[in-house]
């Protein structure tokens, strides 16, 4: 038995027809959006003469605003450290401490000394209450024998009494006197004394000032907000007054340390904006502020310090080599951005389309701009692929 097939060939022809429709419509697409992402690829910036500032450079290092080197004001060994480097501390914050107890013991003995002083102070206050209660007895005492004796006297002159009476009145009289200058004497004496204990506990109390002052010193706090950079000590080494224990400095604020030459240091004034690049920091201008200029020059360079506030960054640090941009006049220059710029080997050109170039020669470079010396017109258009 013979099988029979039914075909279509109308149906086949409209198959065939909607294949070839969808692989069009597929190629469009891939067309499309390859000749879109070369399109977007292409970045185009037009040349032009451009007002532009000269700047005069200046090479100098950044420098904390403050630098402190703790040292020791007494003589113990330090028993602790709070702080390695690196780490940030506050200001107070304690860093070190130094052995107190050779302090401890003298403010001991001066604290001692101080109270048996009170206590003589107490017993000669005593001894001054009776000294002028016989004072005052030996005055009654001689009040009455100048009395009787002045008496006795006239009545001798008159020869009214016999002689042993005016001696014994007379008598009576020195000797009244005599106790009455003895009871002087005494109060005196006690006063000196007084006066010699007071010195005493004078000089106590200022040595006990000072033994507080000492202790003070035996913790070494942080006058600063900042970022301990060098210790100088371990713990358990001997600490003497003088001897540098450990560097803080304030890295929030840092300062750009400039030379400058006499030629334009009077262009300078504080407060203008100055460009500063740290050439280990790439793609970044940062802009300071002068704060500070050297009233006198290097009389052998013929140069000025000039100091830049920076504002914080955490990625400047200390010591790091930077130049500075000063304004020195505005002419009409042509820059470009300088990822238009292409390198080979020692040849730099620019592409004026996808198949066409220009070489340049370019100057200095200032962000993200390069100063181009030759090999383009203001009205020319570059493009970077």
């Amino acid at each position: 038995m013979k099988k029979t097939f039914n075909t279509n060939p109308n149906k086949d022809i409209k198959i065939l027809k909607s294949l070839f429709l969808l692989i069009f419509i597929i190629f469009l697409n891939i067309l499309f959006i390859y000749s879109y992402s070369n399109a977007a690829e292409i970045i185009k910036h037009e040349v032009k003469l451009e007002d532009k500032q000269i700047y005069f450079e200046a090479v100098g290092v950044l420098t904390p605003k403050t630098i402190t080197t703790l040292s020791s004001k007494v003589m113990g060994t330090i028993t602790g450290f709070t702080k390695r480097e690196g780490e940030d501390v506050s200001s107070s914050e304690t860093l070190i401490t130094i052995d107190d107890a050779e302090i401890n013991a003298d403010m001991a003995a001066l604290e001692a000394g101080l109270a048996e002083i009170a206590s003589n102070k107490i017993e000669l206050e005593k001894n001054l209450a009776l000294a002028e209660t016989g004072k005052s007895a030996a005055a009654a005492q001689l009040d009455l024998a100048s009395s009787t004796y002045q008496r006795i006297k006239t009545l001798y002159q008159s020869k009214t009494i016999a002689v042993q009476e005016y001696e014994k009145a007379e008598a009576a009289y020195k000797m009244a006197s005599s106790k009455m200058s003895e009871a002087k004497a005494q109060i005196e004496v006690i006063i000196s004394k007084r006066a010699q204990i007071d010195a005493k506990e004078k000089q106590l109390m200022a040595n006990i000032q000072k033994m507080k002052r000492m202790k003070q010193y035996t913790v070494v706090s942080s006058p600063i907000d900042g970022r301990i950079t060098a210790r100088q000590t371990e713990v358990g080494m001997l600490a003497s007054p003088g001897m540098p224990l450990v560097t803080v400095e304030d890295y929030k604020n840092m300062l750009f340390s400039a030379v400058v030459p006499e030629q334009i240091i009077n262009k300078i004034k504080i407060k203008d904006q100055v460009k500063v690049i740290v050439d280990v920091i790439e793609d970044q201008v940062f802009v300071g502020e002068v704060s500070e200029i050297a009233p006198t020059g290097d009389v052998m360079t013929h140069t000025f310090t000039v100091k830049i506030a920076l504002a914080y960054d955490a990625r400047l640090k200390s010591g790091m080599y930077a130049r500075g941009l000063f304004e020195k006049e505005t002419v009409k220059k042509i820059s470009v951005p300088t990822d238009f710029i292409v390198k080979r080997g020692q040849i730099f050109m620019v592409y004026t389309s996808e198949n066409e170039f220009k070489y340049v020669r370019p100057g200095t470079s200032y962000g993200n701009l390069t100063e181009i010396l030759s090999g383009l017109n203001p009205g020319d258009v570059i493009i970077k692929k």
